[in-house]
């Protein structure tokens, strides 16, 4: 009976660090994802073409961003808006291995996304990179679970237009009440109010800010009133 109430105290301390771990990291990725109720999720290719993106967002209201890298010169660009612009947030997004992590964090970045969950990758930034804000990504209640048994308790939805949409999200609260979700992937103009209004939801991402045409025809100014008018449907 001395072994098994020992084993028992031993087990109940475990799950306490465990959880105050769990809100500790999370944090980190919550802090910066809750400046902004939107996300821009930018594909881009030329550095001024960045920098005059990010002074358009920063006057509309809006200082966290995900860099994709679907461009050949995502990192450098990247490293030079986070230090010639450090009042915006740069995230790393469609990261899907550790060698990406590793640039991503080695540039400054202030955080990091993926599409889907790698267990590896989660243990880089909990163990090695100091706690280093990630967003995994997850497409259904397995990963979920896999995500809160590493202690993560904040994850994109993507691709979300495939998952169910709202409904998703809606259902996952009902399973898993402290998961925290930034949905993604398909997301619209007309959609994505939807989403903020839900209680698990801290921000949403999309492209629908900064299109493919406003950069092609460098419309800055319409970045600004995207991102105040989007916004001020998200506070309403």
């Amino acid at each position: 009976m001395y072994l098994y109430n020992f084993f028992i105290r031993i087990t109940l301390n475990k799950m306490t660090i465990n959880e105050d771990y769990l809100i500790n990291y999370s944090s980190g990725i919550n802090k910066i994802l809750s400046q902004s109720k939107i996300i821009p999720i930018l594909v881009i290719d030329d550095l001024d073409d960045g920098l005059n993106i990010c002074d358009a967002l920063l006057k509309g209201g809006i200082n966290v961003i995900e860099i994709t890298l679907r461009t050949p010169n995502a990192f450098k660009i990247s490293e030079q808006i986070i230090r010639k612009i450090p009042e915006i947030n740069v995230g790393i997004g469609t990261v899907i291995n550790k060698a990406q992590i590793i640039e991503a964090f080695s540039i400054g970045s202030h955080f990091a996304v993926s599409p889907g969950y790698n267990e590896e990758i989660i243990d880089l930034c909990l163990d090695e990179l100091n706690n280093f804000p990630f967003l995994p990504g997850i497409s259904c209640p397995s990963e979920i679970i896999n995500c809160l048994n590493k202690n993560v308790q904040t994850m994109k939805c993507f691709p979300i237009s495939s998952m169910g949409g709202v409904d998703f999200i809606k259902q996952m609260y009902s399973v898993f009440s402290k998961a925290k979700f930034c949905p993604t992937g398909g997301i619209d103009g007309d959609s994505y109010s939807s989403y903020i209004k839900l209680p698990n939801v801290l921000t949403v991402g999309g492209s629908f800010i900064v299109n493919k045409e406003i950069i092609k025809n460098k419309e800055w100014n319409s970045i600004t009133e995207n991102a105040k008018l989007f916004l001020k449907k998200a506070n309403d």
